[in-house]
C-alpha cells in the first residue's frame, strides 16, 4: 500500500472464482500483490501436514518482514529496511455474522455501532427467526481491520446476541 508493507496470516474468505480458492489436498499456496507486478499465484505440492505449511507461511512472513526465521550463518540480511504495516492498520472488507434475538432495533444498534466505528455496510442478509435467534449476515465496505475489531468487541458485550459473533475478512 503508499503506507506500507501488509504481511500477515490469517484466515479470509475468498471468492469461488479465484484461483486460491481452488488449492487442496497436499498443495500450498501464495498469493502476493505488488504495484509493479500486479497479482502473483505461486502454487505447489507441499509436505501434505499442517505444521509444514504452518512453518512455510511463517517463513513467507518472516522473509516480508526482513528477518530471517532460521540461523544458520549462511543466510545474510539482504532485505532492505521496509515500513510493516501494524496487523491492525490494514484495510479490508468483511463478512461478519450475528446470532441475534427477533426483536425490534437490533439491527439499529448494531449500525449505530458499526457506523460510530465509520464503518459502512455493503450488504445486508437476514434469514427467518430459529430456535437460537435470527442469523444476520453484514458485508462491510473496507475499513481500518482496527476500526472492525473495537466495533465488534463493543458489539460482543450486547445482551441481544445469541452466539458469538463470525466475522472473516474477504480478499477482494
Amino acid at each position: 500500500t503508499e503506507q506500507g508493507l501488509e504481511a500477515g496470516v490469517y484466515p479470509v474468505l475468498v471468492r469461488h472464482t479465484y484461483l486460491l480458492a481452488r488449492v487442496g489436498g497436499a498443495y500450498n499456496a501464495v498469493r502476493i500483490e505488488g504495484n509493479a507486478v500486479g497479482s502473483l499465484f505461486l502454487h505447489g505440492l507441499g509436505a501434505g501436514a499442517l505444521p509444514t505449511a504452518s512453518a512455510v507461511l511463517g517463513d513467507i512472513v518472516a522473509a516480508a518482514r526482513g528477518t530471517t526465521p532460521f540461523n544458520s550463518g549462511f543466510i545474510e540480511q539482504v532485505l532492505p529496511e521496509a515500513n510493516i504495516l501494524p496487523e491492525d492498520m490494514p484495510v479490508s472488507p468483511y463478512y461478519v455474522r450475528f446470532m441475534v434475538k427477533d426483536q425490534p432495533g437490533v439491527l439499529h444498534i448494531l449500525t449505530g455501532v458499526l457506523a460510530s466505528h465509520g464503518i459502512s455496510i455493503a450488504q445486508a442478509f437476514q434469514r427467518g427467526a430459529r430456535t437460537s435467534g435470527v442469523p444476520l449476515v453484514l458485508m462491510l465496505h473496507e475499513g481500518r481491520v482496527s476500526d472492525v475489531q473495537a466495533a465488534l468487541k463493543e458489539i460482543s458485550t450486547m445482551d441481544f446476541l445469541c452466539a458469538p459473533i463470525v466475522a472473516y475478512r474477504v480478499l477482494d
